[in-house]
């Protein structure tokens, strides 16, 4: 027997096109919505949490219905959920009270559920059979959330409580909306509370009420980091769709029913089976036609008892699918199906239900055969025969995905297969696509895994796709697989299916060597790590190095330190393999340092700018100036001040972001001061990580920075080995110095002080913050100097805390720490604090012995702590305490200091202290500091040590003097007053006075001048306004300041002045001058200007003379207008100067005398002839080209002004510009309108007309003769 494996080539050339086809069908997905609900569906279930035992859906109109079910709500009482309260409290039991907010007065105003109504949840489990005692209720929205409850708060609800209700309408400002108008959130869950404990009077669920009522496995809180707050709010389900109840009752034993159409049977449909029966019962059909259309809305099995040849079911109605199989985990199995011809209808139909199978049907004659819709998925379609359908044999559309197709046949439909929409992820193998088909990429066109099968009597091993009519491709190899694709499937079969028989034979896969040769181009590198892959699976390399690899695809990295990673992937075929892998070396810059400068004189004006632009190992020097912006540190740099914090400061652009965000590591940060992050949360430097999948390794440095009015001054949230030295961090909102989920970390010497508000703790250790050094550091005037809380293995040394609330506190099972060589003084609560859920096991003094100094003698042993409050003795008086000092449970510090430790020395009887008491005048406040460190009035202070007091005026004012112990202080009016080697009690107070003004004079001259403040005597720098206002009909003609011309500076009548010496200011007016325009007079007779007119223009009867040019000159307003020239008729006009450059025109009409004659003389036309006129109008007939002989020329003529008696028409006949012939006429021509003559004529030859009283021989009134 032959055994071998089909072509893994094949294997590649599909997944490179599934890839690529794959790409493009992602990329036009679409994204789904979440929008209201307007159905819901209440299930039953048994105790598996699977079987249902009852179901109903129903709309949110039918629960409008009070005759269907109750009604909740008015539709005018508010109801309110209540939202988590922010309230932190050093005493863990106050602050879990107060988050409860049994007094249910804060955040409830914003979480209004509207005027609600809607249905009891008890009344719709009702509809299912309801709950029973100890028995849960899941409510879950349409995209996915989920809310448990139990029986207690479904049922036995308070009236405080109130009952949980689904709401579908609500009201807003008058307006009632449901889900499909407007109700966005709906149907949505919401407690009824009473109003008896709100202080407003409102139905508030409070958290309280919560509490009250549920278990605390069903308390709800809102996380935030850490810490967790109770709120309601959360409980409300927006966009319900399904209330499901977990039973207890058993599940049902199924059973079989049997059909029979002839009444043997326990039921003569397949629908009153299915009626029947319960989930996971079996229904056998018997042989025979059923015509019916079966809805199948339960998980059965529904077969027939002797194959699909026997039993046949059609359709009742043709327009509905024979089976609706609406229910998941369905089998239909051996039925002919037909009969369902309706638009977009099937055999069998199923639309977004799951693990479902459809097996050994024939479905034909009908719209499509099987159909599957919606989010249909994980169904089994197999060995159905689905043919003669109008439409499709198979229908696969919307969003169907995941579904099996196996050994199908497909035949004579309009399509076989219609895969298209947004299907995906759908396999089909060994099935018979006869005729065309419609397939969409994103699905699987061969089996999901090699398979051992039988064709033409060899065993083969691969991947089987489906027979298709229409290949054309060839098989060389004869296992029975195309060798190349077909559309998307990449493995078709030669042959239908049937001809492919699956087997258990196993044939042991063949493995070739593989061996990988890593360069760098020219020479070899050995030591390069190289991981192979198949799929997410490592495979393992041989002793030698090389891989033994079964035929297929593989993809590997190789890394090298100094080396960019290669990756890439390798196709293993029927032999062994080489694989060369180039690495290209890392070329790592020269660093360099960039200069920042908010003036503009560096590289860059920002520091983000400068991190933007700058390379790994950079220095970035920042001059000094106030930068206002959020600097993002993503690579390892050095940023630095180039003169100090003092002089350098970074002001966060955004309170609700870190100023210094560091996610790159080996990163500095140095010698800044950092201020306004604000918000919760946020820091003046946070040394964080990118993202949970990109940690930040750490080993950055934070020194000489001073963090001020921050929330957090300075947070560590990732990595190891960060070093925090010789910051100062002050007035945070929340904590000093954090450190938060990160290990093996330096902080030493740092000043941490008046952190008060909000939390207030010094140094913070919290939530595995393990494996730290803490060294050297100053907490003072804060509510916790250093807290430790779920923080393990961390080194906690020579640390002053001192007129903190506590000094130290302990909390959340933080155990294996070491505390020693600490200093706790003056914490006014008490030098250590046990928070909540303080336990034993931490170690409170040096592990091994160590020498110091007491009273001036050295002696070596173990040391502890200091503590301000130990009153034990000292009898041997080594500078250890007698007996331990209590801190923890059974802890305690064994080897307690009978002074304050301080570089190898133990102080010796503790130092008399002083009161040290100050005050400030009015206008002013007074500080005071010892050793640069602040104390407030009343504070005792060491003796011998020098108090330094800052008295701080506000402006204007400065100090007057100074007393001490009620003396005058000589000579000192400056702002600062040391005293030193303090020896007792002193009270030292401070006056302050109005610092002295220079005034100068302030004169007004000229009327209209008023300033603001008045003028006279005006303190110096004082701004003032110098109001100008002209008399009526005048205007400005100078203004002056100093008698320097400031005209062009007043400003709507206003100057802005500044007093810095006597001044004048003074204003002169002038009349305001009228405005004019230009106006120009053009006069034509219509067509040609007359030139010589004479033009006469008034304004009312004043005559106004033009201008030189002939133009006028004129103010806005009416004017008339008289125009006249010879043989024109005289006209005058009205016309209104507006604007600049107008221009007026006249146009004339000539005169008429009344007494001589006029006449219109029209040429007639004529072919022999053209018509035309001389300059002077005489008309004219010109003869045309090709004319000769005699001709007749004949003319109309129209009386202009009528005349008694009669005219002469004279014709006169030119050749050459001569007159040859005169053609004389007599008539009244106000009686006759045509003349004619005739004339021996040449072409060319000219004919005139004339019209005139009489012929005459006087050249003055008779032309013609001329001529």
């Amino acid at each position: 027997m032959l055994i071998r494996k089909n072509g893994w080539g094949k294997l590649f050339i599909c997944l490179m096109l599934s890839l690529f086809l794959g790409f493009a069908l992602i990329t036009v997905m679409p994204q789904s919505a979440t929008a209201a609900t307007t159905e819901l569906t209440i299930k039953k279930l048994a105790s598996d949490g699977v079987t249902v035992l009852a179901e109903k859906t129903v709309d949110y109109r039918w629960l409008m219905d009070p005759e269907n079910i109750e009604v909740m709500g008015n539709g005018e009482t508010h109801y309110y959920h209540q939202g988590p309260v922010f309230i932190d409290d050093l005493d863990p039991d106050e602050q879990e009270r107060l988050r409860w907010n049994e007094e249910e007065d804060t955040n409830y105003l914003g979480k209004d559920m509207g005027a609600a109504r809607g249905t009891n949840v008890r009344d719709l489990c009702k509809l299912v059979g309801g709950m029973k005692e100890g028995e849960t209720l899941q409510i879950k929205a349409v995209d996915g959330l989920k809310k448990t409850f139990a029986y207690k708060n479904v049922y036995e609800y308070s009236e405080r409580e109130g009952p949980m209700v689904v709401c579908w309408e609500t009201c807003w400002e008058g307006d009632v909306l449901y889900p499909d108008t407007g109700y966005k959130d709906g149907m949505r869950l919401v407690w009824f509370a009473d109003d008896s404990v709100n202080p407003d009077g409102l139905h508030v669920f409070g958290n309280f009420d919560w509490k009250l009522a549920a278990d605390p496995e069903y308390w709800y809180y809102y996380q935030d980091g850490s810490e967790k707050y109770p709120t309601t709010t959360g409980l409300s389900v927006k966009y319900v769709s399904e209330l499901t109840i977990y039973s207890n009752e058993s599940v049902p034993e199924p059973k079989t029913w049997y059909v029979d159409g002839s009444g043997s049977g326990d039921f003569t449909t397949i629908q009153e089976a299915i009626t029947a029966s319960g989930e996971g019962d079996t229904i056998i059909v018997k042989d025979g036609t059923y015509t019916e259309n079966v809805k199948v809305d339960k998980a059965l099995t529904i077969q027939s008892e002797n194959g699909a040849l026997s039993t046949t079911v059609n359709a009742a109605v043709s327009t509905t699918p024979v089976f609706s199989v609406d229910a998941s985990g369905a089998i239909i199995d051996g039925f002919s199906i037909q009969g369902a011809t309706g638009r977009n209808t099937a055999g069998i139909e199923m639309v977004s239900v799951t693990d479902c199978t459809i097996r050994n049907n024939i479905c034909s004659g009908g719209y499509n055969g099987i159909h599957l819709g919606g989010a249909a998925a994980n169904n089994m379609i197999i060995g159905n025969y689905c043919h003669e359908n109008s439409k499709r044999g198979i229908s696969v559309r919307d969003t169907a995905h995941d579904n099996f197709f196996v050994r199908n046949t497909v035949e004579n439909n309009d399509a076989g297969f219609c895969i298209k929409d947004m299907t995906k992820d759908n396999v089909l193998w060994l099935n018979n696509i006869i005729g065309d088909s419609e397939i969409l990429t994103g699905n699987t066109y061969n089996s999901p895994a090699p398979l051992i099968y039988n064709y033409k009597g060899s065993i083969y091993t691969g991947y089987l796709g489906n027979y298709w009519e229409n290949y054309t491709g060839i098989d060389i190899d004869g296992d029975g697989v195309g060798d190349t694709p077909h559309n998307n499937d990449c493995y078709p079969l030669m042959e239908l299916s049937a001809n492919y028989v699956e087997t258990d034979e196993v044939v042991e896969p063949t493995t070739y060597t593989v061996i990988f040769v890593v360069t760098d181009g020219e020479n070899a590198i050995e030591d390069a790590t190289i991981v192979v892959k198949k799929g997410e699976d490592v495979v393992t390399p041989q002793a030698d190095g090389t891989y033994n690899l079964e035929a297929g695809e593989y993809s590997y990295t190789v890394t090298k330190e100094g080396y960019k990673t290669a990756e890439g992937t390798i196709i293993v075929e029927a032999a062994d393999i080489t694989e060369t892998v180039s690495l290209e070396e890392v070329t790592i810059p020269e660093p360099k340092t960039l200069y920042v400068d908010g003036s503009g004189s560096g590289d860059f004006t920002t520091i983000q700018e400068a991190v933007t632009t700058a390379n790994v190992g950079d220095t970035i020097v920042v001059k000094d100036g106030t930068y206002t912006e959020n600097v993002l540190v993503d690579k390892s740099l050095v940023i630095r001040s180039e003169n100090g914090a003092d002089l350098t400061t970074v002001q966060a652009a955004n309170e609700k972001a870190d100023v210094f965000k560091v996610t790159a590591e080996n990163v500095t940060i140095e010698g800044f001061t950092v201020s306004g992050a604000t918000s919760r949360g946020m820091s003046g430097i946070s040394i964080c990580s990118p993202s949970s999948s990109s940690p930040n390794r750490g080993s950055c440095t934070v020194i000489n920075n001073k963090c001020s009015g921050n929330n957090q001054g300075i947070t560590l949230k990732a990595g190891t080995d960060n070093m925090v030295t010789n910051n100062t961090c002050t007035l945070s909102g929340n904590y000093g110095i954090y450190l938060n989920n990160t290990t093996g970390n330096f902080i030493t010497d740092n000043i941490c002080s008046k952190n008060t508000s909000g939390s207030g703790f010094a140094l913070y250790l919290a939530d595995n913050a393990n494996n730290n050094t803490v060294n050297g550091n100053i907490s003072s005037s804060n509510n916790i100097g250093i807290r430790v809380k779920n923080a393990h293995f961390n080194t906690i040394f020579n640390n002053t805390c001192s007129n903190n609330d506590h000094g130290l506190e302990i909390a959340t099972k933080s155990a294996n720490n070491m505390f020693y060589l600490n200093n706790f003084i003056d914490n006014t609560s008490g030098q250590l604090s046990l928070g909540f859920n303080a336990i034993a096991g931490n170690s409170w003094n040096s592990l091994i012995e160590m020498p110091y100094s007491f009273n001036g003698k050295q002696y070596n042993g173990f040391v502890g702590n200091y503590w301000g409050d130990y009153t034990g003795t000292d009898a041997d008086g080594n500078g250890i305490g007698d007996t331990p000092y209590q801190t923890v449970e059974t802890d305690s510090d064994n080897y307690p200091l009978m002074g304050q430790w301080k570089d190898g020395v133990i102080a010796g009887s503790a130092a008399a202290t002083h009161t040290v008491t100050f005050s400030a005048g009015q206008n002013g406040t007074l500080l005071a500091t010892v050793d640069d460190a602040a104390i407030n009035s009343g504070d005792k202070v060491e003796e011998g040590k020098s108090v330094v007091f800052t008295a701080v005026p506000v402006e204007g004012y400065q100090v007057k003097g100074w007393t001490l112990g009620g003396e005058t202080v000589a000579d000192n009016t400056t702002n600062t007053l040391t005293v030193e080697n303090l020896a007792a009690d002193i009270i030292v107070a401070v006056e302050f006075e109005a610092i002295p003004v220079t005034t100068y004079t302030l004169t007004l001259t000229g009327e209209g001048l008023i300033s603001n403040p008045e003028a006279g005597e005006i303190a110096e720098n004082t701004e003032v306004t110098i109001t100008v206002t002209a008399p009526e009909g005048k205007q400005v003609a100078t203004f002056t300041v100093g008698g320097v011309d400031k005209k062009a500076e007043l400003v709507d009548g206003k100057y802005i002045l500044i007093i810095t010496a006597d001044t004048e200011v003074a204003v002169a007016y002038e009349a305001i001058k009228p405005t004019t325009y230009t106006v120009i007079f053009t006069v034509t007779d219509g067509e040609t200007a007359i030139e010589d007119a004479t033009i006469v223009v008034k304004k009312g009867e004043d005559v106004v003379t033009p201008q030189a040019d002939g133009t006028y000159n004129l103010e806005a307003g009416e004017y008339s207008y008289t125009v006249s020239a010879e043989g024109y008729v005289i006209k005058s006009d009205i016309f209104t100067v507006t604007e600049e450059g107008q221009t007026v025109t006249v146009v004339l009409e000539e005169q008429v005398d009344p007494d001589k004659p006029q006449y219109n003389v029209i040429p007639a036309d004529d072919t022999i002839y053209t018509i035309g006129a001389t300059d002077d109008g005489i008309k004219t007939m010109t003869v045309d080209a090709g004319q000769s002989g005699f001709k007749y020329f004949t003319v109309s003529i129209e009386p202009v002004v009528k005349h008694e008696g009669t005219e002469v028409v004279v014709f006169t006949h030119l050749r050459d510009m001569e007159q040859l012939q005169l053609n004389a006429t007599e008539a009244d021509f106000d009686v006759v309108d045509t003349a004619k003559a005739g004339f021996n004529v040449e072409q060319n030859d000219v004919v005139k007309l004339y019209v005139m009283d009489q012929l005459t021989n006087d050249t003055a009134s008779n032309p013609i003769l001329l001529q």
